[in-house]
C-alpha cells in the first residue's frame, strides 16, 4: 500500500533508477505526480461528488464546479428524489411535458440546462465528476483521502509521472512505449470502475443445466 505523495515520488525514481534527487528533484516529480493526478482524474472521472444546486425562476441554466455532471435528480418539495433523462440541446423545448417540474437536462459549458423553463426555485442533486484539490502539499498527503483518487488509479499517477520524467530525460522511446500501456490503463479504468450500466440477463441468469468436471489424478 503506498498512497501518500511522498511514497508516489519514491516508486517513481525506483522505476527511474534514481534513489535520491540529481537528475530528477523532488519538486519536479511533485509536479509531475500533481499532473498525473488531473490527467488521471479527468479521463477516468473518478472524483465523485453529490451537489445540491437550485434553479433560477426564468432560465434553463444552473451552474455548478467540477469537470462533468454525470447525472441530476429533480428533489421534490416531498418525498424521494427522481432521476431525470438526458437529453440532447437540440431537444429542449420539444419533448411532452407533464407538469412545469425539471423533467429533462442536458450539458452546456459550466452549466446544465433544465426542461422546461423553470418558474420557480426547484432544488437538484448534480452528481458530478470532480477536480481534484492540488493546492494540498507534503509528503504524507494521501491520494485517496487528500486528492480524492480511488485506489484503482493510484499505480496510473505514478505511470504518469515516470513518463514525463523519462521525457525530460530524451528517452522519447521508452516515453512512448508505456505511454501507450498507461493510455489503454486509463481507459480499462474508466470501463471497470467508472461507467455504469444496467444489468443484463446474461449478467444475473442462472443456468439450466451446471456440469462439474472431475480431473482424474494417475496414480504413480
Amino acid at each position: 500500500m503506498w498512497p501518500s505523495l511522498g511514497d508516489v515520488r519514491t516508486r517513481v525514481r525506483r522505476r527511474l533508477n534514481e534513489a535520491t534527487a540529481a537528475f530528477w528533484t523532488d519538486e519536479q516529480l511533485d509536479r509531475m505526480i500533481k499532473a498525473g493526478i488531473l490527467d488521471v482524474a479527468a479521463k477516468t472521472l473518478c472524483i465523485e461528488n453529490k451537489d445540491s444546486a437550485t434553479t433560477t425562476p426564468s432560465s434553463r441554466s444552473v451552474a455548478y464546479t467540477g469537470f462533468k455532471v454525470n447525472f441530476v435528480e429533480y428533489v421534490p418539495p416531498s418525498g424521494a428524489p427522481v432521476g431525470l433523462p438526458r437529453i440532447l440541446p437540440h431537444q429542449l423545448g420539444r419533448l411532452p411535458f407533464g407538469g412545469t417540474q425539471p423533467q429533462y437536462w442536458c450539458p452546456w459549458g459550466s452549466a446544465v440546462l433544465i426542461d422546461p423553463v423553470p418558474a420557480a426555485a426547484h432544488s437538484l442533486n448534480l452528481y458530478v465528476a470532480d477536480y481534484p484539490d492540488l493546492s494540498v502539499t507534503g509528503d504524507s498527503e494521501t491520494l485517496d483521502g487528500s486528492f480524492g483518487l480511488p485506489l484503482e488509479t493510484h499505480e496510473l499517477v505514478a505511470d504518469y509521472a515516470t513518463i514525463h520524467a523519462l521525457l525530460k530525460d530524451r528517452k522519447f522511446a521508452t516515453a512512448g512505449r508505456l505511454y501507450a500501456d498507461f493510455t489503454n490503463n486509463v481507459m480499462k479504468a474508466r470501463i471497470m470502475f467508472m461507467q455504469r450500466r444496467a444489468d443484463t440477463r446474461a449478467d444475473i441468469v442462472i443456468p439450466d443445466r451446471l456440469e462439474v468436471q472431475r480431473q482424474s489424478r494417475r496414480e504413480e
